[in-house]
Formats: C-alpha cells, structure tokens, sequence
C-alpha cells in the first residue's frame, strides 16, 4: 500500500518553523513547532487552498511569512518471514 499525505508548513518572518494545525471542531487553524501535531491533508488541492488563505492574511497583516506544502508519502509491503 502507498499513500501520499500533504503538510502545510509555514516559516515566519523570524524564521521560526510550524506547522499547520485545523481543529476539526471550529475550523481554526493553527501552527505548531511540531511535525507530529499537523494536519495531515488527503490532497494537494486541499493544501494549495490553505497557503492561498494564509498568503493573503500575510498580506493583509503586512507579515512576511512564507508557507510551504510539504508531502509524506508511506509506502507499505509484506515480506516473507522464512
């Protein structure tokens, strides 16, 4: 089995490194330090729409924050145990 996932990254204007967190409840959206508590995303489409969203609050809130889509692909496989 293969899978691919995607991870909305963003890198701010210190360049402090997260990742983006969607509470699944309210909708926000959030970044953490940590990998491990991102949302993982079932397409690219999904990941482009929000770095779209998330360029455009940038901008709004004059930052100059830099978001990237990142994908984790899994691959799994039986082996033969002789």
């Amino acid at each position: 089995m293969n899978k691919k996932e995607f991870i909305v990254a963003r890198v701010s204007q210190e360049s402090e490194e997260g990742f983006a967190y969607m509470d699944p409840y309210n909708g926000n959206l959030s970044f953490f330090s940590t990998i491990e508590n991102s949302t993982r995303l079932g397409s690219i489409d999904e990941a482009r729409e929000i770095v779209q969203g998330q360029e455009a609050l940038a901008r709004i809130l004059k930052r100059e924050d830099t978001f990237k889509i990142l994908e984790i692909e899994t691959s799994i496989k039986e082996i033969e145990n002789k």
